[in-house]
């Protein structure tokens, strides 16, 4: 599994802007979402390639409330997040 945890900015909540916003909320939808760090939004997706079309598909919200993006790929590294 592939996990992508997304860190948001200081000054917003991360979790209540993502959900607050119907497209953000739909793709989020299929996941079950956890808070790894304080102010984050952490998913498991089956692969890299869909981590990264998650990504794509939030990219909007990424560019105004989102400080860092980060994915953890087994086949890459078990401890380094890209």
């Amino acid at each position: 599994m592939t996990r992508v945890c997304l860190v948001g900015e200081e000054d917003v909540t991360l979790q209540y802007e993502l959900l607050s916003r119907e497209t953000a909320r739909e793709a989020l939808s299929t996941y079950d979402l956890h808070e790894p760090f304080a102010n984050a939004v952490g998913v498991e997706t089956v692969s890299l390639g869909a981590a990264v079309a998650l990504l794509n598909d939030l990219e909007w919200y990424l560019v105004r409330f989102v400080s860092e993006a980060m994915v953890l790929e087994p086949s890459v590294s078990n401890e380094e997040w890209l």
